[in-house]
């Protein structure tokens, strides 16, 4: 594995006492990609918005050229190229001039992190995960799921809908929600349900659903917010409640990415009638290889790494589709390539024995952020069933393609029951 590749979390603290448990959510995030951590130590006041700028509220005993020199250094360590920073872990500031600096400087990164608000002590039996299943919610729950594991407490998902302007929320956009947040949560590899409650202020139907000993995570607000105007948003509210330990997910901007990145022509194959899903995972493997997105010495290699998972737990999802995944330490980049299957596949799971729509993953295991945007992506497109039934009526890899990349409508009358 090359050095560059390595998955790094920097951790932000006044002390290392009261950023215990930053630190413990750091290491675990660490261990699970096979990464490092190291930790700066804040200014006593980091309420400069940059090195050499001041805000209004700054008080006379601030030290300019200790927070000037902070600055310098968090962005030349984030900057460096040889050991580059894949993901920020900050101490929550009370101070919420100070916590804006932080966060201002966070944002200016454009990298994923993490606020942690857990006194050291606090104890924790259960995660409580509020989302919006918006666009972050499959990176934000990776990063949950691998908290409640190494942490060995259950996980409870939960989404707040507010009420319509009519009185009530819209039955049909609810459970389509769910319906892709269930779709997505099994691509990662979870069965844990997802909640829905009605709730007119996000802030309370959060603290009614949780409890003394949850540890509550959330994500962040939306951008131009957590980067000037954090206090008294409704993640800030969240993340001063007293009663329980807390944190904010951040996400940073999402990069342009389309599934045409991914899945082009020569890594799009219809048709396929293989007998088993060995045979199909061979056929998928052998187009990679053959369309030099892997080299030839890796075949039998990932397609051993692909069927050892299917053995020990298919990765049929719901909606006729299966999503194989291989994590290789030190690959660049992500690569796959996607089956149709019109007879259908038994990817020898009960609960959703019949395959029709295949996509071979292949990532690299220090950085899943880009396999997470993309199955995100591939689950909006599947889990609509005209979509579906168009994949099977593609002649060309070219239309299914655009299709894949929502470029192309399905045709009208292709509707088909789930």
């Amino acid at each position: 594995m090359g050095k560059n590749s390595r998955f790094r979390i920097l951790v932000l603290l006044t002390d290392e006492e009261t950023g215990q448990m930053a630190i413990a959510c750091a290491e675990i995030l660490s261990r699970s990609r096979n990464g490092c951590m190291e930790v700066m130590r804040l200014p006593r006041d980091t309420s400069a918005v940059a090195p050499g700028r001041r805000t209004d509220s700054a008080s006379e005993t601030d030290d300019p050229a200790e927070n000037d020199l902070f600055f310098q250094a968090f962005e030349q360590r984030v900057a460096a190229t040889e050991q580059p920073v894949s993901f920020i872990v900050a101490e929550w500031l009370q101070d919420h001039e100070r916590m804006q600096a932080i966060l201002r400087l966070i944002i200016r990164c454009n990298l994923p992190g993490m606020i942690v608000n857990w006194p050291a002590g606090q104890a924790a039996e259960r995660i409580l995960f509020a989302s919006d299943g918006g666009l972050h919610t499959v990176p934000q729950v990776w990063i949950v799921s691998e908290l409640a594991k190494a942490l060995r407490i259950p996980l409870r998902l939960l989404r707040i809908v507010q009420p319509e302007k009519d009185g009530g929320p819209n039955p049909a956009r609810t459970e389509e929600d769910a319906r892709l947040a269930h779709l997505q949560l099994r691509m990662l590899g979870l069965k844990t349900p997802v909640e829905t409650k009605v709730a007119a202020h996000v802030v309370e139907g959060i603290q009614a659903a949780s409890e003394m000993q949850d540890l509550v995570i959330f994500g962040g607000p939306n951008y131009g917010r957590t980067l000037n105007h954090f206090h008294d948003s409704i993640p800030e509210m969240l993340l001063r409640d007293p009663r329980h330990p807390s944190l904010m997910l951040l996400s940073g901007r999402p990069r342009e990415f389309s599934l045409e990145e991914v899945f082009w022509e020569e890594t799009i194959r219809l048709n396929l009638h293989p007998r088993n899903r060995q045979e199909l995972l061979r056929l998928l493997v052998d187009s990679l290889v053959e369309q030099q997105q892997l080299p030839a010495q890796w075949r039998n290699f990932v397609l051993h790494k692909a069927m050892s998972r299917e053995n020990v737990s298919p990765t049929a999802v719901g909606c006729e589709t299966a999503f194989p995944h291989v994590a290789i330490p030190g690959f660049s980049g992500v690569t796959g390539c996607c089956g149709v299957c019109p007879d259908g596949v038994d990817f020898e799971d009960k609960n959703f024995p019949l395959v029709r729509f295949v996509f071979l993953m292949i990532t690299p295991s220090e950085d899943y952020q880009d396999y997470l945007i993309i199955i995100a992506q591939v689950a909006r497109r599947m889990i609509n069933p005209e979509v579906r039934q168009a994949l099977l009526e593609c002649r060309t890899p070219a239309q299914a393609r655009l299709l894949l990349a929502g470029k192309n409508k399905p045709p009208p009358g292709c509707v088909q029951p789930d």
